[in-house]
């Protein structure tokens, strides 16, 4: 005999229970994914735009396996008590069953109620951050000039900022190449400390270190060797960025969180590469523009 009764409830108990277990094996694949992409191919690089359409998949793809199957498990349990036609026996898998159901929905109700609390807390953090942020923005200590030069066999890199400094100050001067190659060379870094009045910083790059990094990353970009016996033109940037690391009253972590804008301005030089299957070696420079 049909007992569709019996088969609604435990459908609902495994709708109940097929959410909490889909949700926690699913996530627990996305974030297996997250980690394997982050760890082993991209870290901090660009990440293409068809990974978040895959960690999508990874995610739903088997929630909806395995919440599908609970169902289809739960009504073939239900039909397979209803044979037995032993009202005990049905009686008491139902009760047992339903407590499992209800404490899910409970479980569920938890998570809900942590996250919507979780989220309203989030939107008033963010609201104090954006007014401490707003209110720090227009005090935040400018990069006013880049200038490039060349000192024997030395680039000179000279930065002006602003002169007074209302907090702890990062300076990152980044070397890139951006032409013929496209990739990081060298990174130097200046702390400066609140109430600082200096305002002119200078950084000496020998030609060496760019011949030796440029060296280490030109053969990603050259498949035959014989294609670069001219030499190669390549414009060399420097990259300068400010920010600001800490205040006497607000903490790295919390300067993270507000998000400043940083200040940066760029210098490109033009130089000229001989190079071969042992060393680079600049032999001319120019500069091209600040």
């Amino acid at each position: 005999m049909v007992n569709l009764m019996l088969r609604l409830q435990y459908l609902l108990i495994g709708a109940v229970i097929g959410f909490v277990m889909a949700l926690f094996v699913a996530l627990g694949i996305f974030f297996l994914f997250l980690w394997i992409l982050w760890m082993f191919v991209y870290r901090n690089n660009p990440w293409p735009d068809w990974t978040t359409l895959a960690l999508f998949i990874s995610f739903s793809i088997p929630f909806l396996l395995i919440y599908v199957s609970f169902l289809v498990f739960a009504l073939k349990y239900a039909i397979r008590l209803e044979k037995s036609e032993n009202e005990e026996l049905i009686q008491t898998n139902l009760k047992k069953h339903s407590r499992w159901g209800l404490n899910a929905f409970i479980f569920i109700l938890i998570l809900m109620t942590a996250s919507l609390i979780l989220r309203q807390w989030k939107a008033q953090e963010n609201q104090a951050n954006k007014l401490v942020a707003d209110r720090l923005a227009p005090q935040l200590v400018r990069i006013k000039n880049i200038t490039l030069s060349q000192e024997a066999d030395n680039l000179k890199i000279a930065i002006e900022t602003n002169p007074v400094y209302n907090g702890k100050y990062q300076l990152v001067v980044r070397v890139q190449a951006n032409g013929y190659a496209k990739c990081g060379l060298l990174q130097y870094f200046e702390t400066i400390p609140s109430r600082s009045q200096k305002k002119d910083f200078e950084f000496t790059v020998p030609f060496k270190d760019i011949e030796k990094a440029y060296r280490d990353q030109i053969p990603n970009y050259i498949h035959d060797w014989d294609s670069v016996k001219g030499g190669i033109d390549e414009f060399i940037e420097i990259k300068a960025t400010l920010e600001l690391f800490e205040t006497d009253a607000i903490a790295h972590a919390k300067i993270v969180k507000l998000n400043l804008p940083f200040s940066e301005m760029k210098g490109v030089g033009m130089f000229y590469f001989n190079c071969d299957k042992n060393a680079c070696k600049i032999v001319q420079s120019k500069e091209e523009s600040k």
